[in-house]
C-alpha cells in the first residue's frame, strides 16, 4: 500500500522479500565487475559475496572500513524510484563506528547540476548524473560525511548516507512509473527516491528511533536538503532533525549578466523556477507554498523564500560569491585573470552585494533566534570545496562553525554566525584562506569546474 500526500514526500510499505542472485546468473556485464544481487526490504544490495546458507541479503564488501557501500532500491518495491533513464535509485551507507552514536544519522543528498532539454537530459542518462549502472560498489564519502576526525570532527563516527543523485530534478521530481515520460523516456522522480530512501532506512535501520538526523547535501543537493527539510522532521518527530544545506542558498536571480564574456546559463530566478516546477512536477515546501506563496509555489523551491516559513533549525555553509551560480545561472565567472573581468567587475560586486543582503535574513533569524538559525558564509569565490584547509572565519572551518551550532542546547545563549563582508566596496575583498578554484582554460577563458 502506497500512501502519497498532494505535497511532500510519499510513504510506502513494502513486504519484505529476500532472495539472493548466484554470481552465474547475471548477465555477462554484472559478472565482469564481480556483482551479485539479493533483496532487503525492498532494497537491492550491490555484493561481491555469493549467496549466504540463510538466504538473506548480503551487504557489499567494502575496500576500507572508511568507505560507504552502495545500495540499489529494488523497482519491485519502489516502482517510483526510478533515475532519469529509468535504472534505480541508490545511495551509500556507512555504519556508525562507534556505539555511542548508533542512534546518530547524517543523510546527504549528492549534487550535480540539472537538465532541462531533451538533449541536455540524454546526454546526462548515459553518466552517473543521469543513471545507476555505472556506480562504484563503494565510496569514500566527504565533508559532514567524512570519517576523519578533523574534516568532521562531532560527526566522523555517525551513521553516514549519501543518496546519489541521478535524475536531474534537483532531488525534487515527483513522477510516478505511471505517469508519462518525458520526451517519452526521461523520469524526473529525484523525491521518489528520497522518499524511498528514508522507508527502508526506518524499516531497516530503526531511523525513525535515531536521537539526531543531520539532513544535508551540496549544491542542487543543497537546494533540495533545504527545500525536504520540514518534511523529514515531520516524517519523524522523535528525532531531532537539524538541516546543514552546503551552497544551496539560492534566491530570485533575475538580473543575469548581459556583456563581453557572457556565457550561457540557465535562469534561476522565479520565472526560471516556474519552469522547473511544471517540468520536473517538482516537490516544494507544504509550509511554504500554504502560507505566503500559495499563489506562486514554485518560488518555494528557492531558500530565500522556502527559509520564512522553515520550522526546522538550519544551518547554512554559503560562500559570498558563490562561482557555480555565477558562471551556471548569471552568465559569468567573475574571475579577475580573463580578459573580460573589467567589463565584469561592476556586475560582480553587485551581485556578491546582493547575495550577503539575502542571507542576512538569515543572520536576522540567528540573531533573534539562535537554535533555529546559522550561517557560515565567506569572502570566497566557490562552490561546495569547503573543508578542514579552510576557508576559515575566525579560526573555525565550516565543519566546526556548524558544530557549535548543533550542540547548542535550550535557547542558546549566541547565534552562530560567521562572516565575511566581501562586497560593501567598489572592488570584492576576498580574504586569505578562500580554496583555489578548479580551473581549466577554455580558449582564453578559465571556467571554474
Amino acid at each position: 500500500k502506497v500512501l502519497t500526500p498532494k505535497l511532500g514526500l510519499g510513504r510506502s510499505s513494502p513486504t519484505c522479500t529476500c532472495a539472493c542472485v548466484p554470481a552465474h546468473a547475471l548477465p555477462a556485464t554484472a559478472m565482469a565487475r564481480l556483482v551479485a544481487t539479493s533483496s532487503l526490504l525492498g532494497i537491492l544490495a550491490v555484493s561481491l559475496g555469493g549467496c549466504g546458507g540463510g538466504g538473506g541479503a548480503k551487504a557489499p564488501i567494502a575496500g576500507s572500513s572508511d568507505e560507504a557501500k552502495l545500495w540499489k532500491l529494488d523497482l519491485k518495491h519502489y516502482p517510483d524510484a526510478r533515475c532519469l533513464d529509468g535504472s534505480p535509485g541508490a545511495f551509500y551507507f556507512k555504519e556508525a563506528s562507534h556505539e555511542a552514536s548508533k542512534d546518530k544519522w547524517v543523510i546527504a543528498l549528492q549534487g550535480g547540476g540539472e537538465c532541462t532539454t531533451n538533449a541536455e537530459c540524454t546526454q546526462r542518462s548515459a553518466t552517473i548524473l543521469g543513471s545507476s549502472k555505472n556506480y562504484n560498489l563503494t565510496k569514500l564519502l566527504t565533508q559532514f560525511g567524512s570519517s576523519d576526525a578533523e574534516e568532521n570532527p562531532a560527526m566522523h563516527g555517525w551513521n553516514h548516507v549519501r543518496v546519489m543523485y541521478c535524475t536531474g530534478d534537483l532531488h525534487l521530481g515527483q513522477m510516478n512509473a505511471t505517469d508519462k515520460p518525458e520526451w517519452g523516456w526521461a523520469r524526473f522522480a529525484g523525491a521518489r527516491i528520497v522518499d524511498a530512501v528514508l522507508d527502508h532506512l526506518s524499516k531497516s535501520r530503526s531511523l525513525a528511533s535515531a536521537s539526531t538526523m543531520v539532513w544535508t547535501g551540496e549544491s542542487a543537493g543543497g537546494i533540495a536538503a533545504t527545500a525536504h527539510l520540514d518534511e523529514v522532521a515531520d516524517r519523524f518527530p522523535a528525532v531531532r532533525v537539524v538541516g546543514a544545506p552546503i551552497a544551496g542558498y539560492y534566491w530570485n536571480d533575475a538580473t543575469p549578466y548581459h556583456g563581453p564574456g557572457q556565457n550561457p546559463y540557465v535562469a534561476f530566478g522565479k520565472d526560471g523556477f516556474k519552469v522547473l516546477y511544471s517540468l520536473y512536477r517538482m516537490f516544494v515546501p507544504r509550509r511554504c507554498v500554504q502560507g505566503p506563496y500559495k499563489d506562486e509555489p514554485w518560488v518555494c523551491g528557492l531558500a530565500d523564500f522556502s527559509f520564512r516559513t522553515m520550522a526546522t533549525p538550519v544551518f547554512f555553509t554559503e560562500a559570498e560569491v558563490d562561482s557555480v551560480q555565477l558562471q551556471l545561472h548569471a552568465g559569468l565567472t567573475c574571475d579577475p585573470r580573463n580578459s573580460t573581468y573589467t567589463a565584469e567587475a561592476k556586475y560582480c560586486v553587485e551581485w556578491g552585494r546582493n547575495m550577503t543582503e539575502h542571507l542576512q535574513k538569515v543572520v536576522d533569524v540567528a540573531r533573534q533566534s539562535p537554535t533555529k538559525a546559522g550561517l557560515f558564509s565567506p569572502a570566497c569565490r566557490m562552490h561546495t570545496t569547503f573543508s578542514k584547509a579552510g576557508p576559515f572565519i575566525d579560526g573555525l572551518t565550516y565543519a566546526q562553525a556548524f558544530d557549535a551550532f548543533l550542540s547548542q542546547t535550550g535557547d542558546g545563549s549566541k547565534a552562530v554566525v560567521h562572516r565575511d563582508n566581501c562586497c560593501s566596496g567598489h572592488t570584492i575583498q576576498y580574504q586569505s584562506t578562500c580554496p583555489e578554484p578548479h580551473r581549466v582554460l577554455r580558449g582564453d577563458v578559465y571556467i571554474d569546474t
